[in-house]
């Protein structure tokens, strides 16, 4: 699977940036998005932005390889990674936005492997910043 992290930086709401993590992973049949909402954004939650945020996402770096509709969306939250409340949602953007916990373990330690290595990349300065 190809793919790579990203820290993004939105045009928020009234002057105030949105920032998340992101991380995206491709295989052959799918790619995978995974936000990160972050402790220090200073703007609109993930949750509450999400389906502009995913269109954008899509836009930016994942068309035209693939289809809206062949892409998962996932949330984490940051301050819950490696606590028990530690839970990635999956986001369903088909009709009314929904969320279900992912409750794939393969899947969520993977997407949980990759959001730590986004956010040590981040304090390391190795992230790539990218401006939608």
């Amino acid at each position: 699977m190809a793919g790579g992290t990203r820290i993004f930086e939105l045009d928020g709401l009234g002057g105030f940036p949105i920032v998340c993590g992101l991380v995206v992973i491709e295989s052959d049949t799918h790619a995978l998005v995974l936000f990160i909402e972050r402790d220090n954004n200073p703007g609109v939650s993930v949750t509450n932005i999400v389906e502009p945020l995913a269109r954008r996402v899509w836009e930016a770096s994942l068309m035209p390889r693939w289809r809206f509709d062949r892409v998962r969306f996932f949330e984490l939250y940051e301050h819950r990674i490696g606590t028990d409340e530690e839970r990635i949602d999956e986001i369903s953007l088909a009709g009314p936005v929904r969320w279900w916990p992912l409750r794939d373990a393969a899947l969520h330690a993977r997407l949980i492997d990759a959001a730590r290595d986004a956010l040590r990349a981040e304090k390391t300065g190795l992230d790539a910043r990218l401006a939608l």
